[in-house]
């Protein structure tokens, strides 16, 4: 089998540790703190942790009780450690982005741990990692990094529960699972149990042909079947334990309101009927495919994943799902693909725990589709073509890039409109490295091996992501770092005058500014010019959508997310509206 050949010196971890380098070291040191995500949750990680707050975060003040604070509490890890610094809050969810490339290795290996199979779980994590969407993501500084990776080890703890087979080991794997759900719940709230209890709950039909070694044959009677279904009853109760031993004491300190929010509208209320980002049920079927980029347009993968006539066959995905391996992957899948899609609310990453099954379900299939080449003797046929559609994708997508940016600053000369204020800064000759990259690829990739063109393939895609970084990283600078004003609002701060601003505030200033004062919060500009003439030494913030004459006499003026950023005071203040 080819799957069973020695492989190469980057054919493996070393590979994917320095893809994740490459990929980790572009998104922090290229790119500012995004708002208003970004900007938002490490303001609760300074507020918490300049108000020894570390029960019950705070965002401006006041009580936040949407997300729970587990990555609070790593930022302040770091904190504790090196001081107060912007680096290692942005090492986070990258960090726990490392661990799960070896989650996902490790959990390949546990689904097929022969020798001959071993090449499964050295492409996944390399797939996992260069997937556009989730190496962007993976260099946030957001939750999903870290409710993946506690999915992921409950996971690995369920098939290590099915291994023990009732016997020593079975315990341990456990609570471990209960763990994992714990600690996924602190990541980000009850979504945990959807990650997990699908999975485990279905045990009956994927252990029955899920096999290990074969020495490993334990019995698995209805005494078996009571045991497991009442350690999956335990594993949960260790997690909501895990989870009450700060929710507890958390809802005491903060009051009803807060206790209420925790315990039902940021979890149950939004599964039942979302106060925010409300989709169709359909939406993530559209959706999967894109975010799953590159390697959705590689026809090697969907000659291996089958159509009608593979079904038919038997090969393909059906094949997976005869296989234990498959079964499980696919059984870890589709419920939940199934149950998020009937949440009302609905974001791409949600589904980031699950990228790795995915991922490791195309790599199954890839090595089986690659083995039944060899052996029906069409490996030049049916392989060697297919690694072209990919690397001219990503060719053709840097192409448009170019065209779509230099086209947009030459219509920019007409002074047509709607073109981006930051769009000159966009340095788009960057692009032509992974251009040039796609297209050598497409004519002199040559390897019939799936783990060469699956290293081929995720070097090129890293290629694409690094370099679109340093593309835009001055586009992004210019419109989305706020270090500049959140200093500057310091300053007045530390001369004792009050700010304010005119719309929601989400936090964007506190950390960067390491500001003490909260930041007042006007519905309407009259409301906000009316505080500026009893605050004679007041600075107002506005978010105007034109840049206009009036600009010029802004204390403080810069893009701002497509729109502009005004700072005015009494004696500069904003035109009417």
């Amino acid at each position: 089998m080819i799957s069973s050949s020695p492989h190469r010196p980057l054919d493996g971890p070393k590979l994917w540790i320095l893809l994740w380098f490459l990929v980790m070291t572009a998104g922090i040191m290229l790119r500012p703190y995004l708002p208003i995500d970004e900007t938002r949750y490490i303001t609760v990680a300074w507020e918490m942790w300049r108000d020894h707050s570390f029960l019950v975060p705070h965002l401006n003040g006041e009580l936040y009780s949407q997300k729970p604070p587990l990555l609070f509490w790593m930022i302040h890890l770091g904190w504790a450690i090196f001081g107060v610094n912007d680096v290692t809050p942005r090492l986070v969810a990258p960090l726990f982005g490392l661990a799960n490339l070896f989650m996902t290795y490790r959990i390949a290996r546990q689904l097929w741990p022969s020798d001959a199979d071993a090449l499964i779980a050295r492409i996944a994590p390399p797939m996992v990692l260069t997937g556009f969407y989730w190496a962007v993501f993976s260099s946030m500084t957001m939750f999903d990094m870290l409710v993946t990776f506690f999915t992921l080890m409950g996971i690995s703890a369920l098939l290590g529960a099915w291994r023990a087979g009732g016997g020593r080991g079975h315990w341990p794997a456990f609570i471990t699972l209960g763990l994992a759900m714990g600690f996924g719940a602190l990541a980000k709230g009850p979504v945990i149990l959807l990650h997990l209890l699908p999975i485990a709950l279905l045990a009956p039909y994927w252990g029955r042909v899920l096999s290990f070694a074969p020495e490993i044959a334990p019995r698995r009677d209805k005494a078996f079947w009571k045991k497991w279904y009442l350690s999956i009853l335990i594993a949960v109760a260790i997690g909501f334990a895990v989870a009450l031993s700060w929710a507890i004491p958390a809802a005491v300190v903060g009051g009803p309101a807060y206790a209420d929010a925790i315990f039902w509208r940021q979890s149950a209320g939004r599964m039942v009927k979302s106060f925010a980002h409300r989709r169709p049920y359909y939406w993530y079927l559209l959706l999967l495919p894109v975010l799953l980029l590159p390697w959705t347009v590689w026809p090697r993968l969907w000659a291996a994943v089958g159509g009608w006539t593979s079904w038919r066959a038997k090969v393909g995905l059906r094949a997976a799902w005869r296989d234990g391996g498959g079964r499980f992957l696919l059984l870890w899948i589709v419920p939940v693909f199934i149950a998020f899609s009937l949440i009302s609310g609905k974001q791409p990453h949600y589904l980031l725990p699950e990228f790795p099954a995915i991922m490791v379900l195309f790599a199954f299939l890839l090595v089986r589709h690659q083995d039944r080449a060899q052996a029906q003797e069409q490996t030049k046929k049916a392989i060697d073509w297919t690694i072209r559609p990919p690397a001219l994708f990503i060719a053709a997508l840097s192409a448009i890039l170019i065209i779509a940016i230099y086209g947009a600053l030459l219509l920019a000369r007409f002074d047509l409109g709607g073109i981006p204020p930051w769009l000159h800064l966009v340095e788009g000759y960057w692009l032509v490295f992974p251009l040039a990259g796609g297209a050598l690829l497409a004519w002199r990739g040559r390897g019939r091996r799936v783990g060469a063109q699956v290293a081929a393939l995720s070097s090129l895609a890293m290629t694409q992501i690094v370099f679109l970084h340093l593309a835009l990283a001055p586009a992004l600078h210019a419109a989305y770092d706020l270090k500049p004003i959140s200093l500057k609002l310091k300053a007045w701060e530390d001369a004792g005058r009050p700010f304010a601003q005119v719309g929601n505030y989400h936090g964007q200033y506190q950390f960067l500014g390491r500001l003490k004062t909260p930041m007042g919060e006007f519905r309407t500009l009259d409301e906000a010019t009316q505080w500026l003439g009893e605050h004679p030494n007041g600075v107002l913030i506005t978010y105007p959508n034109e840049k206009t004459a009036d600009s010029a006499r802004a204390l403080y003026f810069q893009d701002y997310r497509g729109q502009y950023l005004a700072v005015w005071d009494s004696a500069h203040r904003p035109p009417a509206q």
